[in-house]
């Protein structure tokens, strides 16, 4: 398969897709970063007077960050790490050593991958018709890439930053598939080890690759008239792939994959739901997924709990997947559309690992698990479009108006949903009104509100802002009331904004029944002990805090501070030594410590903690401080040394 003559014999239409994904996704160009990008880029920008600390390290470090890249998992949440990603988190590092932070440059790219896939998807597609010999197989697969990248539910995938693992995993995929079917043809072993190579690359982006284990067997089985015992051994290869991804993985990263799953992301997690039950809901699923690929309105970037629910057996989704499995198979029986068939085979088995049967989903369903399996969908569209026009080359005249109405409906909706994509809030709360019943989503737009207020980073009164935070937190525990962090904030509003202790001392409880292991709820429930003056209680509850995360660092400073406050320095300065053994050269814990020392009039140990705390950070204000001390000491050259020291301090 010769890259220039493939290039140059379809040359039109690889720029005519590369110029119509510009038209419908360019005005994304102009986003910030929104949902989840924070995973796999710097995010967070330079403040003034601040030493800049990017939220994602690895990235940071550009060209020389790629090594340990492929020696780490692809993101962490705090509690959690995810999944094996380095080609995606390599190509991140890549721009941030050649653009810096730029989010216009990552959509850009996430635009260019996009018609790539969809010129792969024509190739692809072109390919296995050219096999069967059908008339006009280079319009098929023109009006099939077409449709594939106008099709709204693909506007996740590119307006996402962090979808990007998405785009190369697919794409990667099908060029997979093409080198399998070229080894199919000619038996060149060459072909085959390039197409092994583009599966384990594709793995390295993200595991969905691995749905092409359906797609090129089908492919050799429908197109290529392969025995089974061919189709099973390309299967074999490509789940030794697989393995091999494995291995990689395992070898280069030491660290263990952690996720925890919740309720309110998926009922299936924590509920006993009976087998039937699991059944009806996975029906429900797949309707969900064909009603989105023909009637793609409303998207939302989140659904989770409520959103569809496993104790609703019979449900709208239910009734369309049953109306429309009827249908396919009574479309097949009458009209023997083998192109069809292929189609709704390849989008089925695509879409299986997503249905909930098996595995429950995060989130229970998302516009992104269906992209490689759309494919199939609108394969088997295009199969009805060529079997229902008397000459395809006719098309123009027989549904052009039909299909140019099509693309400039999708064209419109897709344009317009990419503005709700600008940033995490604009996408939030352009689809608040559609997951008032989702607790996640309810809780993410909650946790914008309660940014916006406690970091000063929106232009509406506090007051504002603050009542915002409870209408989504109260939806949220609405929607499910397992969602233990919208008690945790709820209970931080309250003590913070509102300086109502009990309120917010019952909040960070209801917190810690709902998840026992909740460190910073122990610790928040310390604060309103204090408030409260149930000092026995409060210290508990740091202890607590403590013992459940030992890097727990603001426990350890309100414990030290507990004790200062009730004048048992000893205690006070023993709890400063267990805490630096966590957190060594620690400012704000040698400080406290320094401080222990003054208040007992041990001034010799309060100075050599004072100049620790000043050789760590070096300010005006300390050196003024300790230069003072060791006047009244009476050590003149001391006196003076730090003198020195704060006159060349700048204000």
């Amino acid at each position: 398969m010769k890259l220039n003559t493939t290039l140059q014999s379809n040359k039109k239409v690889l720029t005519t897709l590369i110029l119509l994904s510009f038209l419908l996704y360019g005005n994304s160009i102009r986003n910030g970063f929104s949902l989840d990008d924070s995973y796999i880029t710097v995010t967070n920008y330079p403040k003034p007077g601040e030493k800049f600390k990017p939220n994602n390290l690895l990235v940071s470090k550009g060209f020389s960050g790629i090594p340990e890249i492929w020696k780490s998992r692809y993101a962490h949440d705090g509690e959690s790490s995810f999944d094996y990603r380095p080609i995606v988190t390599t190509t991140f590092a890549i721009e941030y050593a050649i653009f810096g932070q730029n989010p216009h440059i990552n959509h850009i790219i996430n635009i260019i991958l996009y018609a790539l896939v969809c010129f792969l998807v024509f190739l692809f597609t072109k390919k296995i018709l050219a096999k069967i010999n059908i008339e006009n197989s280079h319009l098929f697969s023109f009006i099939c890439a077409l449709i594939f990248l106008f099709h709204p539910s693909h506007s996740e995938v590119v307006n996402n930053i962090k979808c990007r693992d998405e785009l190369i995993a697919s794409g990667m995929g099908f060029l997979a598939a093409l080198f399998f079917v070229k080894h199919n043809e000619n038996k060149n072993i060459k072909y085959l080890l390039i197409g092994c190579l583009f599966i384990i690359t594709g793995l390295l982006a993200k595991m969905t690759t691995i749905l092409f284990l359906f797609i090129i067997p089908l492919s050799l089985l429908f197109f290529y008239n392969s025995k089974i015992k061919k189709v099973i051994l390309m299967s074999i290869i490509i789940f030794i792939c697989f393995q091999v991804f494995n291995l990689v993985r395992d070898l280069s990263v030491t660290e263990m994959e952690i996720r925890h799953y919740y309720r309110f992301e998926n009922p299936l997690f924590t509920d006993d739901i009976d087998f039937f039950t699991k059944i009806f809901f996975t029906i429900t699923t797949f309707g969900f997924y064909i009603k989105m690929m023909i009637f793609p309105y409303p998207l939302c970037y989140y659904y989770g709990s409520n959103m569809l629910n496993p104790n609703e057996p019979i449900s709208q989704y239910f009734i369309f997947a049953i109306i429309f499995t009827i249908s396919v198979v009574y479309f097949i029986y009458k009209k023997k559309n083998m192109l069809f068939i292929f189609g709704i085979l390849c989008f089925s088995l695509t879409l299986a690992p997503f249905l909930n049967l098996h595995t429950p989903v995060a989130g229970i369903v998302g516009e992104r698990l269906s992209f490689i399996a759309s494919y199939g969908f609108i394969f088997s569209i295009t199969s009805i479009l060529y079997y229902n026009t008397s000459n395809f080359n006719k098309i123009k005249s027989s549904y052009k108006y039909s299909f140019y109405v099509f693309c400039f409906i999708c064209f419109i909706y897709g344009f317009n949903r990419n503005k709700a994509w600008e940033s995490k809030l604009s996408l939030f709360e352009n689809d608040a009104k559609r997951t008032e019943k989702s607790a996640k989503a309810n809780s993410l737009l909650g946790n914008e509100y309660f940014e916006g207020l406690f970091m000063n980073k929106m232009n509406l009164p506090p007051n504002v802002l603050a009542e915002k935070c409870m209408k989504h937190y109260n939806l949220a525990i609405q929607a499910d009331s397992s969602i233990f962090s919208c008690y945790n904030n709820l209970g931080a509003l309250y003590y913070s904004f509102y300086g109502d202790y009990n309120s917010a001392f019952k909040y960070f409880s209801l917190a810690i029944l709902q998840k026992p292991f909740y460190p910073q709820a122990y610790e928040n429930l310390g604060n309103s002990y204090k408030k409260l003056n149930q000092i026995d209680l409060s210290y508990k509850a740091y202890i607590k805090s403590i013992q459940q995360n030992p890097k727990q660092y603001s426990a350890y400073l309100e414990i030290i501070k507990l004790f200062f406050e009730l004048k048992k320095y000893k205690i006070a300065i023993k709890l400063s030594d267990i805490s630096l053994s966590q957190f060594p050269n620690d400012y704000e814990i040698i400080v406290q410590k320094a401080n222990c020392y003054m208040m007992m009039e041990n001034h010799a140990e309060c100075l050599i903690y004072f100049e620790k705390a000043y050789n760590i950070n070096p300010t005006k204000r300390l050196a003024g401080f300790i230069s003072d001390k060791y006047k009244l000491l009476g050590n003149l050259q001391k006196h003076l040394e730090y003198m020195d020291y704060f006159n060349s301090l700048p204000n």
